[in-house]
């Protein structure tokens, strides 16, 4: 589990600290004051680990960040200053974890655009004895690293494919006392969810739907499109559609398609098959509440922390949503998982609070006729 969260230069951010994460952490304050910035932040550490985004449509998660909040077609060398607060592109952006009990730190400058992550000074030492002192080392899914030579004040870039990555791999879980495979494993399993993947649900398709029918998990979307949102649905199907094939529902009369459901009924569907294939990782979840009705919330959000428990999920997720905190509080309670929310608030240089209450903290707010959404001006 990630258990603390540093963030500096990204986004909006230029500070930001918080420590004590839960299974369960929601983020919640106005607009503008960086929810949003913190699950992306995450997102760019896991691509230390593994660069590509299968799902979003998207070659790299560098290229689905630059384009997740306005489609504009960036890509690094024509919109990379927009990860940087106020285009300011000289100060390398930094994202501290702590996972699994171990410090992981990683840096993204401005002339490359993978994320890199320092090493600790005795593998670097170990590394010396083959190659020259290396500081910092790009962790990607191909069968090179990416190094640099020389201190953080006097930069060089290099590229070395002497080094083979199952001996690499292996020296890094020496390092960190056997637990570089699994963290390895819960960065790279890593997924962001919102609700635009609603209107990309063939990529969507062609990611999860072969892996959720294989093992049957297809019966966690029916029953939740059944009892959440109204649908007479008796099974999902794939139907011929042009020159590809698409998801579709059975109905007792006919069969439609996925993309004719209502946007509430997608949006429960994409949770629950990504919810159902991660395990012991974490999925960031942008306003889980859009698009949904409380009584389409309440199924959904019940089969989500049951397969968060399950699959040992960690959560983080942002919010503008009072029934959400309330219904997940609830939920939580029942299935004995730990929720945590944080109140953020940005100033005007971009230093990000974040104050921590419980479930109960908010409602007893609520018992007093107080909102926890503004705090701010409590």
């Amino acid at each position: 589990m990630i258990t603390s969260l540093g963030i500096s230069g990204f986004r909006g951010i230029k500070n930001c600290r918080i420590d004590d994460l839960s299974e369960i952490s929601l983020f919640i304050g106005r607009n503008n004051s960086g929810k949003s910035s913190i699950l992306e932040a995450l997102y760019l550490a896991s691509a230390a680990f593994n660069e590509t985004a299968p799902i979003s449509g998207y070659a790299t998660k560098i290229d689905y960040l630059l384009n997740r909040r306005c489609e504009r077609n960036l890509r690094w060398n024509t919109g990379q200053e927009t990860l940087w607060p106020n285009y300011e592109t000289k100060i390398p952006i930094k994202i501290e974890l702590n996972l699994n009990q171990e410090k992981l730190e990683m840096s993204l400058f401005n002339w490359h655009h993978h994320p890199l992550l320092r090493l600790s000074t005795s593998l670097m030492e170990k590394l010396a004895s083959t190659r020259t002192s290396i500081p910092i080392l790009e962790l990607p899914h191909m069968n090179h690293v990416c190094l640099l030579d020389g201190s953080l004040a006097n930069l060089k870039y290099q590229t070395f494919s002497g080094i083979p990555w199952a001996s690499l791999s292996e020296m890094l879980d020496e390092d960190l006392k056997g637990k570089f495979y699994q963290i390895r494993s819960f960065m790279d399993g890593l997924s962001f969810v919102d609700s635009s993947l609603i209107h990309r649900m063939e990529n969507v398709e062609k990611a999860l739907w072969n892996r959720l029918l294989k093992e049957r998990l297809d019966k966690l979307v029916t029953s939740v499109l059944k009892q959440g949102y109204d649908v007479d649905i008796e099974d999902l199907t794939y139907v011929p559609s042009g020159d590809t094939y698409q998801l579709a529902v059975k109905l007792p009369k006919t069969t439609i398609r996925m993309d004719d459901l209502g946007d509430g009924a997608r949006y429960a569907t994409v949770l629950v098959m990504m919810a159902a294939l991660a395990k012991d990782t974490a999925l960031l979840i942008e306003e889980p509440e859009s698009h949904q009705h409380p009584g389409g919330l309440v199924k959904t959000l019940n089969m989500l922390l049951s397969l968060a428990k399950q699959n040992h999920i960690q959560i983080f997720a942002s919010t503008h949503s009072v029934e959400f905190i309330k219904i997940a509080g609830e939920i939580a309670d029942e299935k004995n998982v730990r929720v945590k929310i944080f109140f953020l608030e940005r100033d005007k240089e971009g230093n990000v609070e974040a104050r921590s209450m419980s479930p109960e903290d908010a409602s007893v707010l609520e018992k007093l006729g107080l909102d926890a959404r503004f705090l701010d001006i409590m």
